[in-house]
């Protein structure tokens, strides 16, 4: 380079990137000195360390070194600019940054402010008084979580805080909500809850510090290998099931091992616990490889626990492959997939995959919810089964006649009240941005009527298909580009879809009871389950209906008590899922609850 040519920090930059390939490193503290501009020097020294560092995979100790080097400006490390680029590219490239590290460079963690984007701490600082952010473990759609050390008691734990952005407080309403979950279980495979603080800037959720690396992390498994992780997922699935919870976020990135093979379930931040009276009509939370379509299609109320039963599959597949099941790029796009996945199109599986694999995981991710296992421990048995006899034949136990009555009871309760809510929306208003609002919920009675149509069928009452429901699909995938006339013909879809549900109600309960008395007051009991929610008459009236079935007072105890002193804490959306869990496992098995 002329001492008359401008100098080019990036032509530099990638001059020194190419020497960064070769090894050994080259002496970074020369090139700064070679470089011709003092005024850039120090903008130059920084670059040329930050991807120094990154090619020595974050290697913090290595760039302490370096501090004390006099060829390099010390304004390099006055500022602690560098210092936050390298935590940041840390972060980005799924790192998990220690304070100790950085520590060792004099900067106090208040004056460092070592935070990645949308992060409300700095690692380093205290928080609620106690908690020392000794390393990031990693953040999500919803929060951030460090690995902490307790200074009142001199322990580590694991503290989650909500990410810091604008209009924040569902971020912190959904980690007040995962505090909920956690303090209500004590399985093994979940992280034991300690403590939920409010601190000045928001929760703090505190919890057992969990070690191992996440299964995203362990690539392509053996089927010998894969099945006994899922299995203790599914297991731990099965105790959050049984408490009234869905997970709806299981994936590899949710799944910690340790080195005894140990499987943890993390981030409970999704599980429905939602009142449905409420918080009905906002798309589910979760993942799009691991959404079920009735959860990609539909709203938080049409997700139950074989959402978590689909990801299962999913998760299953992914492991085994080497592959998730599907890349959506958007929801858009997820619907589409879904879609196919159910129909001609096939999960693609290695040569060296037993066909009993093969089947356990086309079951678990059926299109159709009544296709999957009913529950997250028949899907656990059926695993180890074929763990222990990959070449026999492993078939999901088929339904019993009074599940599939209680199943229809559960969709046609949820189809109308689905459509009572719709119906009054739209008596309520003209405004078009409102009925595009209504979008999910429309489809979501689309969703419920895939289920109510081949339950019928099941029971031997014939059912026709709503004409309209292809239609509302159609514009359904395409509500990024609706027109006027496309809105205008959903309203008046919408009395059509009530007329089909009325009708579907008076000829499913006309023929269960003169074909199936007993089916008939099974089915009687579910819909009726899903009024209680929205009108005190109901819940007044249901233990009347529930009584013919003759339930064990152990299976129906919870919601019977909630019947008996309902009220504006009453948690229906929790007591409706604890209901159904104990009615499926009761008629499927026999089993009660202890």
């Amino acid at each position: 380079m002329s001492d008359t040519q401008e100098p080019d920090s990036l032509e530099y930059l990638l001059a020194f990137e190419r020497a960064v390939q070769a090894d050994p490193l080259p002496d970074v503290g020369g090139w700064v000195e070679r470089w011709p501009d003092p005024k850039s020097r120090c903008d130059v020294a920084s670059s040329l360390l930050l991807c120094a560092v990154e090619h020595l995979g974050f290697d913090i100790a290595w760039l302490k070194t370096q501090q004390g080097d006099p060829r390099f400006p010390s304004t390099v490390w006055a500022s602690g600019e560098l210092l936050r680029m390298v935590y940041r590219d840390q972060v980005d490239s799924r790192g998990r940054p220690r304070w100790g590290d950085y520590e060792s460079f004099g900067v106090p963690a208040d004056q460092l402010g070592l935070r990645a984007d949308k992060d409300r701490y700095s690692l380093g600082q205290v928080v609620a008084g106690r908690y020392q952010l000794t390393r990031r473990l990693g953040g999500g759609g919803v929060g951030v979580v460090y690995e902490a050390c307790d200074t009142a008691e001199s322990r580590n734990v694991a503290v989650k805080v909500p990410l810091e952005v604008e209009d924040d407080e569902r971020f912190s309403e959904a980690i007040r909500k995962e505090a909920a979950v956690l303090a209500s279980l004590s399985h093994p495979g979940v992280p034991r809850f300690v403590d939920l603080l409010e601190a000045e800037r928001g929760p703090v959720l505190v919890t057992e510090l969990v070690t191992g690396d996440s299964l995203e992390d362990r690539g392509r498994l053996s089927f010998e290998e894969a099945l006994p992780l899922v299995i203790q997922v599914a297991e731990v699935l099965d105790d959050l099931h049984q408490a009234g919870y869905v997970h709806g976020d299981v994936k590899p990135d949710n799944i910690l091992v340790d080195g005894s093979e140990k499987a943890t379930l993390i981030d409970f931040n999704v599980s429905r616990i939602d009142n449905p009276t409420t918080a009905t009509e906002g798309f589910p939370g979760g993942t799009l490889p691991f959404m079920s379509p009735e959860a990609v299609v539909g709203v938080a109320a049409d997700v139950d626990l074989r959402q978590d039963v689909y990801a299962l599959g999913s998760l299953l597949y992914q492991l085994v492959v080497g592959e998730p099941l599907m890349r959506p790029k958007g929801r858009e796009e997820a619907v589409v997939m879904s879609v196919l996945l159910g129909g001609s199109h096939e999960p693609k599986f290695a040569d060296d995959i037993p066909e009993s694999v093969r089947r356990l995981c086309q079951a678990a991710i059926s299109r159709h919810p009544l296709s999957r296992f009913e529950t997250a421990s028949d899907f656990a048995a059926t695993c180890s089964q074929v763990l222990s006899n990959p070449t026999a034949e492993h078939d999901i136990p088929p339904a019993r006649t009074e599940l599939h009555s209680w199943r229809l009871g559960v969709a046609l309760g949820t189809l109308a009240v689905r459509q009572r809510r719709i119906t009054t929306t739209l008596g309520e208003s003209d405004d078009l941005a409102v009925l595009q609002d209504l979008l999910p919920n429309i489809i979501g009675v689309t969703t419920a009527m895939d289920e109510v149509v081949p339950l019928a069928e099941r029971l031997c009452v014939p059912v026709t298909e709503w004409e309209g429901a292809d239609e509302c699909r159609t514009l359904f995938y395409r509500q990024r580009r609706l027109q006027t006339d496309d809105l205008l013909r959903l309203k008046a879809l919408a009395p059509e879809a009530e007329q089909w549900t009325r009708d579907t109600l008076k000829t499913v309960e006309t023929g269960l009871t003169d074909s199936l008395p007993q089916g008939a007051a099974l089915y009687f009991a579910a819909l009726q389950s899903r009024f209680v929610p929205y009108a005190s008459s109901a819940a007044e009236r249901w233990p009347g209906v529930a009584i013919p079935v003759g339930f064990p007072e152990k299976v129906t105890g919870a919601f019977l008590l909630a019947c008996a002193s309902p009220g504006e804490a009453t948690d229906w959306g929790r007591s409706l899922q604890q209901l159904d869990y104990a009615v499926v496992r009761w008629l499927r098995w026999g089993v009660v609850p202890c």
